[in-house]
C-alpha cells in the first residue's frame, strides 16, 4: 500500500508483490522540494499561466492541490531532476493558504495530491521594508507608501486573525450557531498542531519575533528562507524551529560579507 515495510538482502518477498530487475542499475532516492511552485506558474512573462498569488491579506482557505495543472512541463522537467514530491505553495498576503504534497506523476491534481493540506503559509511582515521611490526615482511621489500599515499594525493583524480563528473554534465546539466562514475552518489543523506553520522570514528580527508569536500561539513553527538562520542558530536549536533554506544561492546580504557567505 505505497509502505516501504522491509530493506535487506534476505528480505521474504509477500506474495503477489511486484518485482523490477535493477541489476546494474543505480538506485536513489526520491527528493521532495519543500518550497515549490510546479504547477502553478509556468511562463513568467504569461500572466494567465501562473496561479499562485491571491488578493487579499488572509487567505488560509486556499490550496495548492486544485490549481495544479498536470499538463504543466514543468513537472516532466522536475520528475528527471530527481524530484518526485513538491511541496507546491501559494504565496501573497499574510496568510497565503496550504502547500499541498503533489506526485511529480499523474495525469490531474487529483491523481498527482498526496497531501491537500501539508502546511499553513505565513509571510511574515518585514520591519525594513525597501523605501518606496516615485516615479523618476524621487522618494515620495505619490504617496510615498504611507497608506502602507507599519510593521507593528501587520503583526497585530496576524495576531488579529488567530484570535477570531480561535474564538470561531470555540463557538463550533460549544455547538452555537455561527456563521460559516471557510477561512477560519481551514485554520483548524494549524491551530491543533495537526500540521506545521510555515512562516517566511530571512532577517534577524523577522525569525524572532515569528519564534516568539509561534511559541505564544502554541503551533508547529518551521521557518523558510531563512537568510540570516546562521545568526539565530542557536536560539532556532533551542526551540526545535526547522528551518527550509531557500537562500542559497543568493548574494551577500551585507558589505563584510563573503561573495559564497550564503551558500557557506
Amino acid at each position: 500500500n505505497g509502505v516501504i515495510t522491509a530493506v535487506g538482502a534476505d528480505v521474504e518477498i509477500p506474495a503477489g508483490a511486484q518485482i523490477v530487475d535493477a541489476t546494474g542499475k543505480h538506485i536513489y532516492p526520491g527528493l521532495v522540494d519543500a518550497y515549490s511552485q510546479v504547477g502553478i506558474s509556468e511562463i513568467g512573462a504569461v500572466d494567465v499561466s501562473n496561479d499562485t498569488n491571491e488578493l487579499g491579506l488572509f487567505n488560509p482557505n486556499i490550496r495548492a492541490e486544485v490549481a495544479v495543472n498536470g499538463e504543466s512541463r514543468h513537472i516532466g522537467t522536475t520528475r528527471n531532476a530527481g524530484v518526485l514530491v513538491t511541496l507546491t505553495t501559494p504565496g501573497g498576503g499574510l496568510i497565503s493558504g496550504l502547500s499541498s504534497a503533489m506526485n511529480m506523476e499523474g495525469w490531474t491534481w487529483e491523481e498527482m495530491s498526496l497531501k491537500g493540506a501539508a502546511a499553513m503559509n505565513i509571510n511574515w511582515p518585514n520591519p525594513n521594508p525597501p523605501r518606496f521611490r516615485g516615479f523618476g526615482g524621487f522618494p515620495g511621489f505619490g504617496n510615498g507608501g504611507a497608506d502602507r500599515p507599519s510593521y507593528e499594525e501587520q503583526v497585530q493583524q496576524l495576531k488579529g486573525f488567530f484570535a477570531d480563528a480561535r474564538a470561531y473554534r470555540a463557538a463550533v465546539e460549544a455547538g452555537e450557531r455561527v456563521r460559516s466562514d471557510s477561512r477560519y475552518e481551514a485554520m483548524f489543523p494549524a491551530l491543533d498542531g495537526d500540521i506545521p506553520v510555515v512562516v517566511a522570514a530571512d532577517g534577524i528580527a523577522q525569525i524572532n519575533d515569528a519564534i516568539n508569536w509561534a511559541e505564544e500561539e502554541g503551533v508547529r513553527l518551521v521557518i523558510r528562507g531563512g537568510r540570516d538562520a546562521i545568526h539565530v542558530a542557536d536560539r532556532l536549536v533551542a526551540a526545535d524551529v526547522p528551518v527550509i533554506l531557500t537562500s542559497t544561492l543568493n548574494g551577500p546580504g551585507r558589505q563584510y560579507e563573503g561573495y559564497d557567505g550564503a551558500y557557506s
